[in-house]
């Protein structure tokens, strides 16, 4: 199942995952629009977040905000992001932090440089939480 909010794009994979694409400059109206549109088909368990940003250009204050908020609600077990610029890998850590202080467990996360590293590593998690 897939989200659209203008540019940015959230994908309900088979395993559960969220697999976001955030690309150009993500207006917080954007992020609440597509965590609107989620919480209206989401239940269950706690879901591992991919996010793909390898095309953003800019992540305002407000929209860290916004993020901060919505993962907050929705407490990931892991988030994968695919990113190697530093100028994004910077505000994301810091948010991704700050998250991990408020949610327990505390969730993981990673960074990779491509979707199929980041896809097996939450993969990986996956089977952790699973196992004995």
């Amino acid at each position: 199942m897939r989200f659209q909010a203008r540019e940015q794009a959230c994908e309900i994979r088979e395993d559960g995952t969220l697999a976001f694409t955030w690309s150009g400059i993500v207006d917080p109206a954007d992020v609440s629009a597509l965590f609107h549109q989620l919480r209206e088909r989401l239940a269950g368990p706690k879901r591992n977040v991919l996010w793909d940003m390898t095309g953003l250009q800019l992540l305002p204050g407000e929209t860290r905000r916004r993020l901060l908020d919505e993962l907050l609600e929705l407490r990931p077990t892991a988030t994968a992001v695919v990113a190697s610029e530093f100028f994004v890998r910077v505000p994301v850590t810091m948010l991704l932090e700050v998250v991990a202080t408020e949610i327990a467990p505390k969730p993981e996360y990673g960074f990779f440089e491509t979707e199929s590293e980041a896809t097996a590593w939450l993969s990986d998690r996956a089977r952790e939480v699973v196992a004995p």
